[in-house]
């Protein structure tokens, strides 16, 4: 069986995959598991796009901002993916959009670097900041430079945050 256009798995598949984590809540399975690398199962739901297991993750007591061994959230898989769904569905369930890995960078770090520019604006659309340095003192605005993809477009949009041209605009207008 193969992902769907949109890289999800077809939905008689998301179907199920919801009824068998039912099933091994039933039959005694811890729902908020950890694995190795501190991961619940949230983290893989949102990756693959399944709101629906989302929903009943986070019903069932898993936390929407527990952090992986690198300090990052399911918010920041899902936002490296493109899963623009996931990250619509975690976002409006309170996850923290300026939430900080181990190298003080947010989703919104990931989705630049990706090159995922409607993802880029979903975030600072619902209070990503842009103007965060991470470890090493870079920007968001570094990384759309190097970007995989879409590099004009997201340092097109990212330039109106920048703080020489908000300063700018905000002196012509007083």
């Amino acid at each position: 069986m193969q992902p769907n256009e949109n890289g999800n798995l077809p939905n008689d598949i998301q179907e199920n995959t919801l009824e068998i984590v039912k099933f091994l809540q039933k039959h005694n399975m811890k729902i908020d598991w950890i694995d190795v690398n501190q991961q619940t199962p949230l983290f893989f739901a949102s990756v693959n796009g399944n709101t629906k297991v989302c929903t009943y993750l986070l019903q069932h007591g898993v936390k929407v901002d527990h952090p992986d061994t690198y300090g990052q959230t399911a918010l920041f898989y899902a936002a490296r993916d493109n899963r623009l769904e996931s990250v619509d569905f975690l976002l409006k369930n309170n996850a923290d959009p300026n939430k900080k890995d181990a190298a003080r960078e947010t989703a919104l770090f990931y989705a630049v670097k990706h090159g995922h520019l409607d993802m880029a604006k979903l975030l600072v659309g619902r209070g990503s900041e842009v103007l965060v340095k991470n470890k090493k003192g870079a920007m968001v605005f570094h990384f759309a430079k190097q970007a995989k993809a879409n590099q004009k477009e997201l340092l097109k949009f990212l330039e109106t945050f920048k703080p020489e041209r908000q300063t700018r605009s905000t002196t012509a207008s007083v």
